[in-house]
């Protein structure tokens, strides 16, 4: 049975990838998102700070800003109330 994923698990799953540096083609596999998708929630987390965009290399990286969201939206995942 397949799992309904709604933003907060998807931009989880794109940041937890990024923690090291990766590319469009791992994260896309690693996060089970097809391709314009994915560049929509790119946009969203480069230009709020949780992601940093290399285009030259054409690679991903998680900022300070997005492991503070993903210690965060772990913890309020883990609380009774989420699940």
């Amino acid at each position: 049975m397949t799992r309904y994923r709604n933003r907060f698990d998807i931009i989880t799953s794109i940041s937890e990838t990024t923690i090291k540096q990766a590319r469009h083609t791992d994260i896309l596999r690693t996060a089970s998102i097809s391709h314009i998708p994915f560049k929509q929630y790119l946009i969203l987390l480069h230009r709020n700070g949780p992601i940093k965009y290399s285009p030259v290399e054409r690679t991903c990286k998680t900022t300070e800003k997005g492991l503070c969201f993903l210690d965060i939206f772990s913890k309020i995942k883990n609380m009774p109330l989420y699940n």
